[in-house]
């Protein structure tokens, strides 16, 4: 828990009607509202084009580098007066602390590994799961395995195509933990989205050794909290039409509709495994202000901005009507004003958490699931958690 409270800033509102930023979201604006997209093309009509003839590869010269390059020149865009250090630049593994002296959080990012279709994470500290393993665990020479935070958050998300694979080369272990070098070979990696989209699954796996941890060691308990957050959008409830061309897009449709529907089905089993006394209880998203969310271990900050409408007459708390905008983001580059400000507006912590469900038929409130989400996070890290009823 922060020494110190955490700010309770309310939303403020410019002159033209846009919220006002916050200082870091300010930051996080200047720097991703650079031209990204420039320095990739140059990278790849030029330089990595040319090695293309070359027979050997020069790693510099790889267009993805472009990416990680405008990714660095932005941060010092951003921060002109050059006090604060460049954290991309720097090496992956001095972003966070693990005296807790830092305050930036953990980056554990997802990879796919083509070979075998298996997650490979990058982390800045060892992971050695049956089921998952960072880098280092697999890598024939951990200590060769260090590179800048701009390199591994552009190998986390490699755009098909537009940006090629990374590789690595990978040995076997032996009993001890050496590298068999004999067992060294190429291993290529992709986005971590062609494994699993949302990064949920990796999150339960961390927070479930970590819970095992506490229940060995209870002392701990009062000190650490595992609590799961996941931005995630509304299911669709509409079923395409097939259109034309079956034979040719059907096959590619069904494995771009099932990345995202993986996903979701990886949420929605999160959510129940994690929060399963709560299921059983009756409590489901919908009435969650029957208690404060803080009870909630698996939360949602939905794009969609679901309210709480109203409570049909005589009908139980599960039936409660939602209203619901949903809004089609597009995938880009850039994203222009109007998206930007429908995402501030949607993205919650405008207000407290005040559900209005008096006896009153068909009523109404103006918060949203965001709202209460964002109420329950503040009140945890200023070490005051609240219980309405």
């Amino acid at each position: 828990m922060p020494e110190k409270p955490c700010p309770q800033e309310s939303l403020k509102t410019e002159s033209n009607g846009e919220l006002k930023r916050g200082m870091l979201e300010e930051k996080a604006h200047n720097l991703l509202n650079q031209d990204l997209l420039s320095p990739l093309l140059a990278a790849g009509l030029f330089p990595d084009f040319i090695q293309r003839f070359l027979p050997f590869s020069i790693n510099s010269w790889d267009r993805a580098r472009g990416l990680e390059y405008a990714f660095e020149k932005g941060w010092d865009s951003t921060y002109k007066d050059g006090k604060k250090p460049n954290l991309l630049k720097g090496s992956y593994y001095d972003h966070w602390k693990a005296d807790g002296s830092g305050s930036a959080p953990a980056l554990v990012l997802n990879t796919t590994v083509v070979e075998t279709g298996d997650r490979l994470v990058l982390s800045p500290f060892k992971i050695n799961l049956p089921n998952l393993k960072d880098i280092s665990m697999v890598a024939c020479k951990a200590e060769d395995m260090d590179f800048p935070l701009s390199t591994a958050a552009v190998l986390s998300a490699r755009f098909t195509l537009v940006t090629p694979v990374g590789w690595f080369n990978r040995c076997e272990k032996n009993e001890k933990g050496k590298s068999i070098e004999s067992s060294s070979q190429k291993s290529r990696l992709a986005d971590g989205g062609y494994f699993e989209n949302s990064g949920v699954s990796t999150a339960v796996d961390i927070g479930s050794r970590l819970e095992e941890f506490l229940i060995k060691n209870p002392e701990k308990q009062s000190t650490i909290n595992v609590v799961y957050l996941a931005i995630t959008d509304r299911r669709s409830q509409e079923i395409q039409e097939a259109g034309g061309m079956n034979e040719i897009l059907s096959p590619i449709k069904a494995l771009w509709n099932s990345r995202d529907a993986r996903g979701l089905s990886i949420i929605d089993q999160a959510e129940y495994l994690t929060d399963a006394a709560s299921a059983d209880a009756g409590l489901t998203p919908k009435n969650l202000f029957e208690k404060h969310y803080s009870f909630q271990r698996f939360r949602q900050l939905y794009l969609h901005n679901p309210k709480f409408k109203s409570q049909p007459e005589g009908k139980p708390l599960s039936s409660i009507i939602f209203e619901s905008d949903l809004v089609q983001f597009p995938l880009g580059w850039l994203l222009s004003k109007p998206s930007q400000e429908a995402i501030k507006q949607r993205i919650g912590g405008k207000q407290n958490c005040k559900p209005d469900l008096s006896s009153t038929p068909n009523r109404s409130s103006t918060s949203t699931n965001n709202d209460c989400v964002f109420q329950s996070i503040k009140e945890e890290l200023n070490n005051q958690p609240k219980v309405s009823t």
